[in-house]
């Protein structure tokens, strides 16, 4: 194992750092572990790297850290904070200098060096995680999906200046409390489900009628949604075949009410309802004691999903933690398969809204959105009916009809 650190500047890997050594010229072969997932490794040809920070659930540096560098650590990192604010208070100009060149080298090799040994230790007391791998994909993506700049309509954000939203919104970007691009947390929640973080673009909080302030890149925008994805997925780790239909059309015919109710009473019964009238038509369907027996540790107070993420529960909310869970993973392995299926190509993905994912797609490549829809619908859980919707902006998106 090759334990190192890399020195990113500008999102440019300008530096390694290797067995106690800087490397700025030439980097070295056969690195292998790091701290975690950064735009520059594909510079430096390193596909199979593995990151400490997901063998401990994204858990910072100095939750990490041991006892015995620990004081040692909190005082270079007070030095390097204190350096940046130097430069930035005589002007020095970061964009066109690099960082590191600015730091004595002493200094640079020994924040470096208990940086390795933070690494080293998180790999040697650590297990590697079962959803290690979906991790890996999911932090691959959400880097790919930060590092691509929201193109947005100033003049639609500007017609909308008379709602109060809408000044909050445009003076945060405008201040730079908001950015204009994504930047995902995929730690924050404990069921895996996708929060940004407070600085990011707004995208899974932003009012619907602010959408068409959104524009592409490319072409058109096309979201591929799932048809009522938890409800899929509690079908599934129920032993149900997947109905081919409307789920909600599917459940009414069975509890033999009206869609819009049994939608209603479904995902009522999903976050705990305990209402009289619903329950025992419900688990006529879903046995949920035969769920939580496969997936939920009573002993230890935790769920453990198909995907190997473990959560912490309770009995009550064991059933949501477990589908909201499994509902999230199952959007990320579909996702990461588009992901994929996109290199090489001008299009790519956007963003991810829980249950969608959003395509910025080039009109010449309109031709794969089939094959990217049957991607995202065959699922480990069968295959789920996907919707299809697309537009010029955000909140101009209309269903296709696909044959």
């Amino acid at each position: 194992m090759r334990h190192f650190v890399t020195l990113d500047d500008k999102s440019e890997c300008v530096g390694v750092y290797c067995d106690g050594e800087l490397h700025f010229q030439g980097i070295p072969d056969g690195l292998t572990h790091t701290w975690k997932h950064t735009d520059s490794l594909a510079s430096i040809g390193a596909d199979q790297v593995e990151f400490a920070n997901l063998y401990c659930q994204g858990k910072s540096l100095d939750e990490v850290c041991p006892k015995g560098i620990k004081a040692r650590w909190t005082k270079i990192n007070k030095r390097m904070s204190a350096y940046y604010t130097s430069f930035v208070e005589a002007k020095v100009d970061l964009s066109e200098n690099c960082f590191f060149d600015l730091i004595p080298k002493q200094y640079l090799k020994e924040y470096c060096d208990l940086k390795t040994r933070i690494i080293k230790s998180v790999f040697a007391e650590q297990l590697k995680p079962q959803n290690y791998d979906l991790l890996k994909d999911l932090v691959v993506m959400v880097g790919d999906i930060k590092k691509r700049k929201i193109s947005l309509n100033s003049d639609a954000l500007r017609g909308m200046l008379h709602k109060k939203r809408a000044r909050d919104l445009f003076e945060a970007i405008r201040q730079g409390k908001k950015s204009n691009v994504i930047v995902y947390d995929p730690f924050k929640t404990k069921t895996g489900r996708l929060a940004v973080k407070s600085n990011s673009f707004p995208i899974l909080n932003l009012d619907k009628s602010f959408r068409d302030i959104v524009l592409p890149e490319n072409d058109l925008l096309v979201e591929l949604d799932y048809n009522a994805a938890e409800i899929r997925v509690l079908l599934a780790l129920a032993g149900m075949q997947q109905p081919e239909g409307d789920i909600h059309q599917w459940h009414a015919s069975h509890l033999n009410v009206s869609r819009e109710r049994a939608k209603e009473l479904v995902l009522s019964w999903l976050y705990g309802s305990k209402t009289s009238d619903i329950g025992e038509n419900i688990q006529k369907l879903y046995d949920k004691e035969k769920i939580l027996t496969s997936f939920y540790n009573r002993q230890n107070d935790s769920v453990t999903t198909p995907m190997g993420r473990t959560i912490k529960t309770d009995d009550f909310r064991a059933l949501n933690h477990l589908v909201q869970s499994t509902t999230a993973d199952m959007v990320f392995e579909q996702m990461a398969k588009v992901f994929k299926a996109l290199k090489g190509t001008e299009s790519f993905i956007k963003f991810c809204l829980h249950d969608s994912i959003v395509i910025d797609l080039k009109k010449s490549e309109l031709g794969c959105i089939m094959d990217l829809v049957d991607l995202f619908s065959n699922t480990r859980f069968g295959k789920i009916r996907v919707g299809v919707s697309a537009g010029k902006t955000f909140g101009s998106m209309k269903k296709l009809e696909l044959r």
